[in-house]
């Protein structure tokens, strides 16, 4: 199967290596709710570990910050075994610690078991969902979940954690869901059909497994906020966070790394010089107004959405002219590998993305 990746990087060409590495590695273990920040974690066949691996809904239908901004300020912390020896479970919240920095975690954390602790202003007592092994045998009912039209099945966690959630959000029959054990696609048209050593899927993220932003994108969204004076000292610069990816690139030299060069790229590898993983770049990352939500109040305003749409700015697809994009869609290759930060990008080949008609199927290359 490896053999098949080798021949799509010669259907490609090659890129111009961009310096750059990994900056920041984030997970949202429930849909639309806080991160959970670490210096290495695992990737698996959905793939971050516990990324996305909840959601909330009601009458069968997705709950998030479009629907609900306040879900912004639900804090998560969780509460694992990071391996397979380990004897007491370690906590990872939004912040990184530095306790923590050579802490390998393996992959299978759901499986080894722990607690997902969700926290609110105004709540009283913090929630505690326990998952893990003792599950698996109880043979729960799953239940259709609609995810942008994606039907994903989904395990209810039950009565208490639905009274805390719908206390929170202040709506009726609020349900959180686990993730099943079963398979939603991707894509067709962003995917590629070979070059994968498991069958590429995800939880309940939009569509895609794995979103990568570079900061010095954002940097250029904040100087064309500040330039337009859309930045006071009551609008704040934009945080990676509002925009919610997985990995987060800074450039290693300055001018290593363009502002949306990333939206060229085909295929990536990211790693050590001896040992890195491959990803497929699916498609840009279209915008909804979740990146104009104020992560400390849960007020939803008009930025960036409003600045990256001017003037075609950041209308960047010639697939989808009338949506802002930021960051890119990746599919990881293999699965069962950790990144860290400090991980090294390497651009193995560029492409032409298209949102509309897709950049894998049929394949569509360009010219250097």
């Amino acid at each position: 199967m490896l053999s098949l990746i080798i021949l799509y990087e010669l259907l490609f060409n090659k890129a111009t290596p961009e310096a750059a590495e990994v900056s920041d590695l984030l997970i949202y273990p429930i849909k639309s709710c806080g991160s959970v920040s670490n210096y290495n974690w695992p990737v698996n066949r959905y793939g971050f570990e516990l990324d996305r691996f909840w959601v909330l809904a009601k009458n069968g239908s997705k709950i998030s910050q479009r629907e609900c901004p306040q879900m912004a300020k639900i804090t998560i912390k969780l509460q694992v075994y990071v391996n397979n020896t380990a004897s007491s479970l370690t906590t990872f919240t939004a912040e990184k610690s530095s306790s923590l920095k050579y802490l390998k975690v393996d992959e299978n954390i759901y499986f080894r078991g722990g607690n997902l602790v969700c926290s609110a202003p105004g709540m009283k007592t913090d929630l505690i969902i326990r998952f893990g092994n003792f599950k698996s045998n109880q043979n729960p009912k799953s239940t259709k979940i609609d995810v942008f039209g994606s039907i994903i099945d989904g395990i209810d966690e039950g009565d208490e954690a639905s009274q805390w959630f719908s206390e929170y959000l202040q709506l009726s029959d609020v349900r959180l869901f686990v993730k099943a054990d079963t398979v939603r696609s991707l894509p067709k048209k962003h995917t590629p059909k070979y070059g994968f050593n498991y069958q590429p899927q995800t939880a309940f993220a939009d569509g895609f497994p794995v979103l990568l932003v570079s900061e010095t994108s954002l940097a250029d969204l904040n100087l064309k906020l500040k330039s337009s004076e859309k930045i006071t000292s009551k609008n704040k610069e934009i945080s990676v966070l509002n925009f919610r990816p997985n990995i987060v690139l800074k450039e290693i030299d300055k001018f290593s790394l363009s502002p949306f060069i990333e939206e060229t790229w085909g295929v990536i590898s990211i790693g050590k010089s001896n040992v890195a993983h491959k990803f497929f770049v699916a498609s840009r990352c279209t915008r909804c107004e979740i990146p104009c939500n104020d992560l400390e109040t849960g007020v939803i305003g008009k930025e960036p959405t409003y600045t990256m749409m001017k003037d075609g700015y950041r209308r960047s697809d010639p697939g989808k002219k009338f949506q802002c994009c930021f960051g890119m869609n990746l599919i990881p290759a293999t699965t069962n590998f950790s990144l860290t930060i400090g991980d090294s990008l390497n651009v193995l080949s560029t492409m032409y993305h298209d949102g509309k008609i897709g950049a894998w199927q049929p394949v569509k290359l360009t010219a250097v």
